[in-house]
């Protein structure tokens, strides 16, 4: 009887024993390479990118000379053709050149300006049109991206051009208790390449990271620990085969007590 209970318990070790994986099977990117380089200034203002969606309004107390640098959202009405359309906050796509095309001021260079640069340059194009012009610039498509061991993994719309690591986390639902806290991975696009930094929430100079400020289009990762990795690769049926495997020591343990009376 006592042989049967050996057998039981070393089946169960031999399972939990061959089911552990190796980080490599669970883990993502790990073959990219970690940006290592310091920065002493973290830069807060947004660049503006190729793939860029941004709002340009321009107005002034002219409502009459601002009106064609506000261009309105038009639909073609199916029935007769007729143009019909309201004003809008106009968006504007940063081509691959970093260009956008603006009314009456033709083609303007965006990409690696900040929102203020753009202003001001807009502002003095505009003067020659319009008395103290006004305009306002936000973007449309700024968004970032957490994955891994958090509670509501996603993608997320920013509704503002500043964001921190710590609050896209928080709009994450926080890491699980399984996530790795010194080790939280940011996937950032610089110049058309992809740089990884590695940051460690628990150290107190997280607020001098270059990513701490997240920029559109930041990925990032949160990694599992070695728990959480290695009690993914349990098999489903691992409980049912434990359950069988119960049931049969229980059957044999009857049929022994039996004969043995």
């Amino acid at each position: 009887m006592r042989y049967i209970h050996y057998i039981f318990f070393g089946m169960i070790l031999i399972s939990l024993i061959s089911s552990c994986a190796s980080p490599r099977d669970i883990l993502y990117f790990q073959d990219l390479q970690v940006d290592t380089s310091l920065h002493n200034v973290v830069n807060y203002e947004i660049e503006f990118e190729p793939g860029d969606m941004i709002y340009i309004t321009v107005s002034g107390a002219d409502l009459l000379a601002v009106q064609p640098f506000n261009l309105p959202i038009v639909s073609m009405n199916p029935v007769d053709g007729r143009a019909t359309g309201q004003y809008m906050m106009q968006s504007y796509l940063i081509h691959k050149d970093g260009s956008i095309d603006f009314p009456l001021l033709g083609k303007i260079q965006v990409a690696g300006k900040t929102k203020l640069h753009l202003r001001e340059h807009l502002l003095i194009r505009l003067k020659e049109y319009v008395n103290d012009p006004i305009v306002n610039i936000s973007m449309a498509n700024f968004k970032v991206t957490v994955l891994g061991d958090v509670t509501r993994p996603g993608t997320f719309a920013i509704y503002n051009d500043k964001i921190t690591l710590l609050e896209a986390i928080g709009m994450a639902g926080d890491l699980q208790i399984t996530g790795k806290r010194d080790n939280i991975m940011v996937i950032r696009e610089v110049d058309g390449e992809k740089r990884i930094y590695r940051v460690d929430l628990r150290a107190g100079n997280i607020l001098n990271s270059p990513v701490y400020y997240l920029k559109q289009n930041d990925v990032v990762y949160v990694e599992p620990n070695k728990a959480k990795v290695n009690s993914s690769s349990y098999s489903a049926t691992f409980g049912i085969i434990i359950s069988a495997a119960s049931l049969v020591i229980t059957i044999i343990s009857l049929i022994l007590n039996i004969s043995l009376k």
